[in-house]
């Protein structure tokens, strides 16, 4: 099962399975690969659904599966997920007034929710392990001005790699 749309877009529950009765015997083998891809709207597939690149957001045209994340992932036959939420940056989301902004994809990487309930943590580790992690971040940090300094953009950078390797 794959979501298409960010977290924001509200919570997916799955309440039944349904079928036609049949028991299906045949199983699929699981990736031996995983990869884990954080960053923004080009990782969550923000517009990827857009007839034109002047179409507003909506949840039906973002579509994660048309993202590089999902494509790098099927070419390696690996499995992955993908934390990512539109407009955040390493230390500066986008449009925000000032240099750095108080809440970022760091603050947000190790919530199960993303919105909905900040007081869940994901709890790393208990269910897989990737064997790579992607870290693609910083286009909405510089989208427009003021920009963070070099040294504001490196050391946020080194706290999300931190957060990163303490999670695995």
């Amino acid at each position: 099962l794959q979501r298409r749309t960010e977290g924001f877009n509200g919570l997916s529950t799955i309440h039944s399975f349904t079928t036609n009765g049949k028991l299906v015997t045949d199983t699929i083998p699981c990736p031996t690969r995983h990869i884990e891809f954080i960053g923004d709207s080009l990782t969550a597939g923000y517009g990827t659904d857009s007839a034109s690149g002047d179409e507003p957001y909506t949840a039906e045209t973002q579509n994660c599966d048309f993202a590089y994340g999902c494509y790098v992932a099927r070419y390696f036959g690996a499995d992955y997920n993908l934390v990512a939420h539109s407009g955040q940056g390493m230390v500066r989301n986008y449009g925000d007034k000032n240099s750095t902004s108080e809440y970022t994809m760091v603050d947000r990487y190790d919530l199960t929710f993303d919105e909905s309930d900040k007081t869940k943590k994901w709890t790393f580790g208990s269910t897989y392990t990737p064997d790579l992690v992607v870290i693609f971040l910083g286009t909405n940090d510089f989208s427009t001005k003021p920009w963070p300094s070099y040294k504001q953009f490196a050391e946020g950078y080194e706290r999300m790699i931190a957060k990163v390797r303490g999670a695995y």
